[in-house]
């Protein structure tokens, strides 16, 4: 089977369209699209079909038209083909929101006052164990005093209101109209609500953009700009990226596989120099490094310092509840991080982060042109 598919956005180009056509007779091809798809602004201009897909096998495929997208006059076209169905990724995981403006912090520090840490976490020896056991009691006394809600990810054009949706609706309405009788006052209905329908994109996305840009001229918080930067960047769309190629030239499609190239690609880039040779040693000093001694106040001044508003990683405890709950939190903190040094241990469940990769200039399939940002 062959398909493959031309668009000639000029009717002049005489000399290619006979190349087309010859293409078509010699390989015994077939043009499925067969409606209009081109309708022009002026009503003495023809319509005509621009836009051809061409196939040896034309039971296998099914062409619909739609109305054109955003400021286009060129009709869209959707080609559906039965291929061997993706694995369906899972839903979409809700986002927790915590009310720490109507928490009940005093009832928290009580809750880990009274609660039985030696009993339960110091009765083992393993950091990495009792990192998890001391995450997982902060995580359930957050449960239990502060409030919070779910939210599904935000629509991807945020800007799209009640508006947008009802001219998207008129055009579509006048479109089909259009294509079942054309005539004069079909074809003025549907250039009149094509024109509407921009206009009120485009109102809707001006009146968002400038909303934003007034709440962050009132806001001093890097969080906002950085919002707002996010947003511009994507188009008010949620970020992701396309399918991304592999060095053995498959593509990775799912989430899983997309983060697991990223990794190996950060990690490649991340290899230190394995040549094999032996760095040399420092010349032997008399001088001994004095042990370490962590002080209960030691902690609680680093608590002190935390920024309450930054983000939280995989662990899912707030540099706010920290902060908070410093005082009856950094005795536990202090025991952990002693046995971190005694053991020379660094917690397995803190050697993981988030990662975004930022896109560079170029091919957004390729990763090479992505960095991490931590």
């Amino acid at each position: 089977m062959f398909t493959t598919s031309f668009d000639f956005p000029l009717p002049s180009l005489t000399i290619l369209c006979e190349l087309a056509f010859n293409f078509a007779i010699l390989h015994d091809l077939e043009q499925l699209v067969q409606h209009l798809t081109h309708i022009p602004d002026c009503l003495r201009d023809t319509p005509n079909i621009l836009h051809l897909f061409l196939t040896s096998n034309p039971s296998a495929y099914a062409v619909t038209l739609s109305s054109p997208l955003g400021s286009s006059n060129h009709n869209l076209i959707s080609v559906f083909c039965p291929i061997t169905p993706i694995a369906p990724q899972g839903p979409p995981n809700l986002r927790c929101f915590w009310h720490f403006a109507s928490a009940s912090w005093g009832d928290l520090r009580r809750y880990f006052a009274d609660f039985p840490w030696n009993d339960y976490c110091f009765c083992v020896r393993d950091p990495s164990l009792l990192a998890e056991r001391i995450t997982e009691l902060i995580v359930s006394g957050m449960e239990a005093y502060i409030s919070r809600s779910f939210s599904r990810p935000k629509p991807s054009k945020p800007w799209f209101n009640t508006a947008c949706f009802h001219a998207i609706h008129d055009r579509e309405v006048a479109h089909k109209k259009y294509l079942s009788l054309p005539s004069p006052e079909s074809h003025a209905l549907y250039i009149s609500a094509q024109n509407h329908a921009k206009s009120v994109r485009q109102l809707a996305k001006n009146s968002f953009i400038n909303r934003k840009c007034q709440n962050l001229s009132r806001s001093s918080s890097p969080r906002d700009f950085w919002h707002l930067a996010k947003n511009i960047s994507n188009n008010f769309a949620s970020s992701s990226f396309p399918p991304l190629f592999q060095p053995d030239c498959s593509t990775a499609i799912t989430s899983i596989s997309k983060a697991e190239l990223f990794a190996q690609t950060f990690a490649k880039n991340s290899t230190l120099d394995d040549s094999g040779l032996v760095p040399l040693f420092p010349p032997l000093s008399d001088y001994f490094m004095l042990p370490i001694k962590i002080l209960r106040n030691d902690v609680f001044h680093a608590i002190a310092g935390l920024n309450p508003w930054k983000a939280y990683g995989p662990d899912g405890v707030p540099p706010i509840v920290l902060l908070n709950c410093a005082s009856v939190l950094a005795p536990c903190l202090v025991k952990l991080f002693q046995l971190c040094l005694s053991t020379s241990t660094f917690p397995s469940c803190w050697k993981f982060a988030y990662i975004q990769p930022v896109p560079k200039n170029g091919d957004h399939s390729n990763p090479q042109t992505t960095i991490p940002l931590l």
